[in-house]
């Protein structure tokens, strides 16, 4: 059974088992959205490069940077063929991800957060995972998580008031997929909040997951003005008013 969501047009049909990619095609798309992180981005990207898997490519959406991380962006993307840079106007988190999705050429597809890292095996493991075990269509894994150990628990979207550890929410950075699912499924919801949460519910609902045993995505909870601490504070209003500049500075979870 399908699902289907306004993020995308729902075009591609599900691929059950991987093709063989052709010779100069990438095997997984890394997909990595930022809006001024200029003091974060580069060290997200340079684990990314440092991946002992080397069929990948880089997918970076500068969502309208102004703090100059967009010329730090453009040199790392003129360092490696693999990096395909997009830059335009600010659109938000979702759309950002599905403008990337619909650019990637990877049968597989991984999601990084411009304030986070993977580990250099982070690829290789989740690849190797996902061929042994053709019949899957996505993978979930619990990431480690570095930071100040307050700032590692985060609002509860299945319990409203309450908070969880960020290791056990449903969030991007855990979710490795076969591109063809995950176009299919709509890509992101355009949500105030939580809209990787949702993804990831609605695929765990319609098609065949597994279980990752691996640590190899690092959350980074020492990252400044982070959007799960502002919903916190104010809920979905409180987004709303930071979005349409109540603060000059704006950054993503």
């Amino acid at each position: 059974m399908a699902c289907s969501s306004p993020g995308l047009s729902n075009k591609v049909m599900r691929a059950r088992r991987p093709q063989r990619p052709k010779q100069n095609e990438p095997l997984v798309s890394v997909i990595l959205c930022t809006y001024d992180r200029a003091g974060l981005v580069e060290r997200a990207i340079r684990s990314v490069l440092r991946q002992t898997y080397r069929r990948w490519e880089l997918v970076l959406v500068d969502d309208g940077s102004t703090d100059g991380s967009e010329l730090a962006l453009a040199q790392l993307a003129k360092s490696d063929r693999r990096v395909v840079l997009i830059s335009r106007a600010n659109r938000g988190l979702a759309r950002s991800r599905n403008e990337g999705l619909a650019l990637a050429r990877g049968q597989f597809v991984a999601f990084l957060d411009s304030d986070d890292e993977v580990l250099p095996s982070h690829l290789r493991r989740h690849v190797d995972a996902m061929l042994r075990r053709p019949e899957l269509d996505l993978l979930l894994s619990t990431p480690g998580v570095i930071g100040p150990r307050r700032a590692q628990y985060v609002p509860d979207v299945e319990r409203p008031g309450k908070r969880i550890h960020i290791s056990r929410c449903h969030s991007a950075g855990s979710l490795f997929a076969k591109r063809s699912v995950l176009i299919e499924c709509g890509g992101f919801p355009h949500l105030e909040f939580a809209e990787d949460y949702a993804l990831i519910t609605r695929l765990k609902a319609h098609y065949r997951w597994g279980r990752a045993r691996m640590s190899t995505y690092i959350i980074n909870c020492g990252a400044p003005v982070r959007m799960c601490d502002i919903y916190g504070r104010g809920g979905a209003q409180g987004l709303r008013k930071f979005r349409r500049g109540g603060q000059r500075t704006r950054r993503w979870r």
